[in-house]
Order: C-alpha cells, then structure tokens, then sequence
C-alpha cells in the first residue's frame, strides 16, 4: 500500500511539472542575461534566441547609428542561436 502511494505521488507530481513552461536562460555578450520562455525547452531556447538577437540589433544601432550589414548580422545571430541554455 505504502508504494502504491509514493507511485501515485511521484506521477502526480510529474504531471504538475509537466504543465510549467520552460525556461531557457542565455547569456548576452552585452553582460546580462536573456531568458525565453515557452512550452518545452526549444520553444523556450527559440524565445531567448530572438530576444537576444533583438537586443544585440538594438545595442549595435545605438552604437553605430545604423542597422548592421549581412555579415555582422549573421554573426549576431550564430552567437544567439548558439548559445547554451543554463
């Protein structure tokens, strides 16, 4: 009976954990952090991503007074999608 019991808490207890949103929390090279949040841990990185992309954009046209060009972007944009979840 006792294990039955600790069975059906563990499972219940899993399925809460199941219906909180993921997290994803990236690092900026700009010194703070960016975190994403979605369904599961993709949805959440793909967040973080974007919203990092977007503040690096804004840093670097605040800086040069332009948008950057194709290259810059794309590295901007390899140093986001690249980054590791903590």
């Amino acid at each position: 009976m006792k294990a039955i019991l600790i069975t059906i808490s563990l499972l219940v207890s899993s399925l809460a954990m199941a219906n909180e949103p993921a997290r994803c929390m990236i690092k900026s090279s700009l010194g703070d952090a960016v975190i994403g949040v979605g369904s599961n841990v993709l949805t959440a990185k793909s967040n973080a991503a974007t919203k990092c992309f977007d503040k690096h954009l804004d840093a670097y046209q605040v800086a040069k007074g332009q948008l950057p060009d194709d290259d810059a972007a794309g590295d901007i944009m390899n140093a986001c999608v690249n980054a590791t979840c903590l």
